[in-house]
């Protein structure tokens, strides 16, 4: 695309092997209780077979990994969403921290600032463009 812009089904991701080794054993315990659920579920297991693991040293800054924070805007409504990319015990809404396994977490792990993504919630698919990645370990 012109823009440098990717969509998120498009392109290879890449994670963390820490991140990585804690995705697998959370996917490997967690059981979804809805088809909601098994489709953020299902994503994130393709998401994480399709990436390319590297050490955290030779990560760009601007990709999302886990306890990143992450700072959105929605391409049909320049709606801004900032929240922290967590683990599921940790997720906490009123404290902007989201899930990995909720549909924006899911959609988010291993893109990076300037791609798009996409999600449904409600029937709605909804698209925002990753506009800043924060990390500090």
């Amino acid at each position: 695309m012109a823009d440098n812009k990717t969509d998120n089904k498009k392109k290879s991701i890449h994670i963390t092997a820490s991140d990585m080794e804690q995705l697998q054993s959370l996917l490997d315990f967690a059981r979804p209780s809805n088809k909601h659920d098994l489709v953020n579920f299902e994503r994130l297991e393709e998401k994480l077979y399709l990436a390319t693991i590297v050490v955290p040293e030779d990560i760009s800054t601007d990709f999302v990994r886990m306890h990143s924070t992450v700072h959105l805007r929605e391409t049909d409504s320049d709606i801004k969403v900032v929240f922290t990319l967590v683990f599921p015990s940790d997720a906490d809404i009123s404290s902007h921290k989201i899930s990995v396994l909720a549909p924006i977490g899911s959609a988010v792990i291993g893109q990076q600032a300037g791609d798009i993504i996409h999600f449904k919630i409600l029937d709605r698919v909804r698209r925002f463009t990753i506009e800043k990645v924060l990390f500090e370990p």
